[in-house]
């Protein structure tokens, strides 16, 4: 209860303090004196007390535009380019400390792509199998039957809270990763294709560890 008053008494000021800016930047004031006391007589209309509420609402939406933007450039983002074959894709990467999925053979750490996004490094045959929501077993042996990419296909179990389940990935023949002016490169590196998407203004396109870096 004692939250609520305070916000009651902030908004109230707040709106008080932009009706009278309003009132004092718009219009004139009349002024006068009295034993040498200047005084100003306020005619307080609805019309200001409107004005401070569109002032107020204006500067919550711009405060709230930079916060949004402050936010965005603190994520750690690194450029990552990853080759298969003679061709490559370039994407950039969130750096997640809570990236803990490894490759079960190596113990590399392995990164984790937009499926969506990372299609056209495959061949079309590739593709079209990869637009399917689930990929199961039987997709996964289609894949590996594929022979553009033979041998190059894995299936990792995974585990998140309240989910668990298998995630498709294929051995990349290189990863470039870049940031804050260095490049660290990766061969044989597992790269792990997920059906979600990550950044939904498309700041980022997939996840990397930082001990990738």
């Amino acid at each position: 209860m004692q939250v609520f008053f305070l916000f009651f008494y902030l908004i109230s000021f707040a709106m008080g303090g932009a009706s009278i800016a309003a009132m004092y930047l718009f219009s004139q004031p009349a002024m006068q004196t009295w034993s040498g006391i200047a005084l100003i007589e306020i005619d307080f209309k609805l019309f200001w007390l409107l004005t401070g509420v569109f002032l107020i609402i204006g500067t919550a939406a711009c405060l709230r535009g930079k916060l949004r933007q402050n936010l965005t450039s603190a994520q750690a983002i690194a450029d990552g380019m990853i080759q298969l074959d003679e061709q490559a894709i370039s994407l950039r990467l969130l750096i997640d400390n809570g990236h803990s999925l490894t490759d079960p053979l190596t113990g590399k750490a392995v990164l984790i792509v937009s499926r969506k996004k990372i299609l056209p490094l495959f061949p079309g045959s590739v593709q079209a199998l990869l637009q399917e929501e689930l990929i199961n077993t039987e997709i996964f042996l289609d894949l590996a039957e594929q022979q553009e990419m033979a041998g190059k296909w894995r299936l990792i179990p995974y585990q998140t809270v309240g989910q668990q389940g298998t995630m498709l990935g294929f051995r990349a023949d290189k990863v470039t990763l870049q940031f804050n002016g260095r490049k660290s490169i990766w061969s044989d590196i597992l790269v792990m294709l997920s059906p979600q998407q990550f950044s939904a203004d498309e700041n980022f396109q997939g996840l990397v560890p930082p001990e990738l870096l």
